[in-house]
């Protein structure tokens, strides 16, 4: 278990969460509907939502209404679970949440092994746990007779301190849940899931779910490096916040 812990760190850490890469100009359209035009191809598609940003209807692959926003510090258009990270400087795909502990965003791509790892590592620690338990009773714990002995000491340090992380690494449960039903912390944070859970009618039918399992479960592996994406400078509009 901790080198499949082990493993899944370095996997989060170093490949592409899902960046979405930013463009260098605006988008025609959007140039085009702040200077006020209205002759415009499909204009009842595009609103501004509460915050005053740009927003297109489109259409799911399912065949259900959705939405997608412009980002005007990347430049593109986002789906409506998407983000932008103002600590990483990129708009992800599908995003869950900066974590500061890994140092980057975790997103479609890299969710799975983020969940891996804090499966697997809250497994290991259960396991210490349960060893440590284990020779304890075998020292006829908790009789007088074994508190003469320093590997008493040494098992309790340890139960105790494999214990403590294991239910610390409990949300790690959730993250594998979330991967499985194709909710992000950000929709558990709305109403997102309340309005429509997995797997029944709207857009979390069940071959919306497949789709995602396909994305987030087998997409590709991109290393960062190979995908090394210059951040654009941030926007007056977009750069107070971590996540926009």
């Amino acid at each position: 278990m901790p080198v499949v812990a082990v493993v899944n760190l370095w996997l989060t850490n170093l490949t592409d969460p899902g960046i979405i890469p930013p463009l260098s100009e605006k988008d025609a359209v959007v140039e085009l509907l702040d200077d006020g035009h209205t002759d415009i191809p499909d204009r009842s598609r595009y609103v501004k939502d509460a915050k005053g940003r740009w927003m297109r209807a489109v259409v799911t692959p399912e065949g259900y209404g959705d939405f997608e926003k412009y980002c005007t510090v990347c430049n593109v258009w986002r789906p409506q679970r998407g983000y932008h990270c103002t600590v990483c400087g990129h708009c992800m795909e599908r995003g869950d949440h900066h974590c500061e502990v890994m140092g980057n965003c975790i997103a479609k791509l890299n969710h799975r092994f983020f969940a891996l790892f804090l499966c697997s590592a809250q497994v290991g620690c259960a396991l210490m746990m349960g060893g440590a338990i284990w020779r304890l009773q075998r020292l006829s714990f908790p009789n007088k007779d074994v508190w003469d002995n320093a590997e008493t000491y040494v098992l309790l340090i340890l139960a105790v301190f494999y214990g403590y992380h294991a239910l610390m690494l409990v949300f790690g449960t959730f993250h594998a849940f979330a991967v499985v039903c194709d909710v992000t912390t950000k929709d558990m944070a709305g109403d997102e899931v309340c309005r429509n859970l997995p797997c029944l009618p709207g857009k979390r039918n069940p071959t919306a779910l497949l789709r995602s399992w396909r994305a987030v479960c087998c997409g590709p592996i991109i290393w960062r490096s190979s995908t090394r994406v210059t951040p654009l400078l941030q926007d007056q509009g977009e750069a107070g916040g971590r996540e926009v």
